[in-house]
C-alpha cells in the first residue's frame, strides 16, 4: 500500500525538516501510536513493551494514570470515553455516568465531578493522548508535535472537533483527522 504525503495545501514539504509526524489510533478500547521511519511503519511501545494501551483513565486525588483499570475506592476510572466525546447530555440517553450538572457553564456539556474538579470527556481523552505522546517521545528521543488521528467515519463535526480539542490539550498539532 502506498503512503500519502501529508502537507498543508499550497506548501511543499521541507526535505530538511526531519521532525516526526505520528499516527494515532485513539480507540474506544485500546489506543496506539505509530511512526513511519526507515521505510516502514513502526508501532511504538511503552516502557513495559506494550503497543496497545487500554483507553482507560484513572483519577486519584493526587495523580492521573492511563492504561489499566484501577480498582480502588479513591479512584474514578473512565473507559470507552470516546463513545461520548463531542456529545451533549441530551445525546446520551442510555449511557450510565456520574455527572455533576450543578457545575456552571453550558447545560449540554457533560461534566464529571472528580475530586471537586469539573472534568469533560475532552479532558479525559487528552490524558490518553498525553500518554501516547510520552510513548512517542520516549521511543524517538525527541519532542513530537504533529500527528494524524484516525476517527470513526460516523463521527460528526462536534465529535471531530472534540477530538482535535483533546489533542490540543495534549500539546499535539493535528495535521489531519482520517476516517
Amino acid at each position: 500500500m502506498a503512503l500519502l504525503q501529508i502537507s498543508e495545501p499550497g506548501k511543499q514539504p521541507d526535505p530538511h525538516n526531519k521532525k516526526f509526524v505520528v499516527g494515532i489510533d485513539l480507540g474506544t478500547t485500546n489506543s496506539l501510536i505509530s511512526v513511519f521511519r526507515n521505510g516502514s511503519v513502526d508501532i511504538l511501545k511503552d516502557i513495559d513493551n506494550e503497543s496497545k494501551i487500554p483507553s482507560i483513565v484513572n483519577y486519584y486525588k493526587d495523580k492521573i494514570t492511563v492504561g489499566k483499570q484501577e480498582k480502588s475506592e479513591d479512584c474514578y476510572s473512565f473507559k470507552s470515553i470516546k463513545r461520548i466525546i463531542g456529545k451533549g447530555k441530551s445525546d446520551i440517553k442510555n449511557i450510565q455516568f456520574f455527572c455533576d450538572s450543578d457545575i456552571g457553564g453550558d447545560d449540554q456539556i457533560i461534566r464529571f465531578n472528580i475530586n471537586g474538579d469539573s472534568i469533560t470527556p475532552i479532558e479525559i481523552s487528552s490524558e490518553i493522548l498525553k500518554k501516547l505522546k510520552k510513548i512517542a517521545e520516549y521511543n524517538l528521543g525527541e519532542e513530537v508535535d504533529d500527528c494524524v488521528i484516525t476517527v470513526p467515519a460516523y463521527f460528526d463535526d462536534a465529535q471531530r472537533q472534540a477530538t482535535k480539542d483533546a489533542a490540543k490539550l495534549a500539546n499535539f498539532n493535528v495535521l489531519r483527522l482520517i476516517n
